[in-house]
């Protein structure tokens, strides 16, 4: 959460912890830490001063927030409940809470969370008979590899990232939640090996992925000196995307096209 401005008791370069919310301070262009004198008051103002910058610029619209991240555990749910409610009280307008990993009806989170989000091995479509969607919305979500479902990892067939869209929208997902696209650096920042291989990335073959046994995971664009750029594992994912968006347009003439009785496909 990056901010503009300096609450009382930034000095304090520790982080807090209780709420843990790593919380930041712009000063001369560069972000610091700070530990604020009141951090519930601190979370509540950071929050409304970045709700406010994405309605003045008109993002608001298309905002979500993630609130926790699998929420397998009875202590986990506890506390995405807890800090979804405290929001809603302290801020009032928030924007639809998506939680990766949240399954409707089976993760004790109904009326808290807005945006159902299974991985793949987790959707049952029954869990979503009945659900009001105008109130409720569903995504699909993945990360690693899951036997018998698309992925993005690099050893994996190049249809899986175009098809990850038709997936979605086969179980009528309105969107699809993925855990990163540039995990390429090496943990080790500060070492020798790691700037030789900033200079010359393209040189260095052994670049680490974040996860052992899952090449590219979480890893689809490259640094070069000239910038980002893309892999063709993200050239498909966008050519998933677009044939959701081909579908849903010809699914809208269609029903247009019933109501007005046209029953030829021309």
């Amino acid at each position: 959460n990056v901010v503009n401005f300096d609450p009382p008791g930034c000095e304090n370069k520790a982080f807090f912890t209780k709420p843990r919310w790593r919380n930041y301070v712009r000063r001369d262009g560069r972000l610091d830490y700070f530990r604020p004198a009141d951090p519930l008051k601190a979370k509540t103002r950071a929050f409304c001063e970045l709700r406010d910058w994405f309605k003045r610029r008109g993002y608001w619209p298309y905002a979500v927030m993630q609130v926790g991240d699998e929420p397998w555990s009875e202590r986990q749910q506890r506390e995405i409940r807890e800090t979804v409610e405290d929001l809603r009280a302290r801020c009032g307008e928030i924007p639809p809470i998506v939680t990766a990993g949240a399954v409707r009806g089976r993760t004790n989170l109904d009326g808290v969370i807005d945006i159902w989000c299974p991985q793949y091995p987790q959707y049952d479509a029954k869990d979503y008979v009945g659900m009001d969607r105008t109130k409720e919305r569903l995504w699909l979500y993945q990360c690693l590899f899951k036997q018998d479902y698309p992925s993005f990892q690099i050893d994996r067939p190049s249809f899986e990232p175009r098809i990850s869209a038709l997936v979605c929208r086969k179980a009528g997902a309105e969107g699809f939640l993925y855990w990163s696209s540039e995990q390429w650096t090496t943990s080790d920042s500060k070492s020798a090996e790691y700037k030789a291989k900033r200079e010359h990335p393209w040189i260095h073959e052994e670049w680490p992925f974040p996860i052992e046994g899952c090449p590219g995971d979480g890893c689809f664009v490259y640094p070069t000196a000239e910038g980002v750029i893309p892999s063709l594992r993200a050239q498909y994912i966008r050519d998933g995307s677009e044939d959701y968006e081909y579908l849903e347009i010809l699914s809208r003439l269609y029903a247009k096209a019933r109501e007005d009785g046209i029953i030829s496909p021309d």
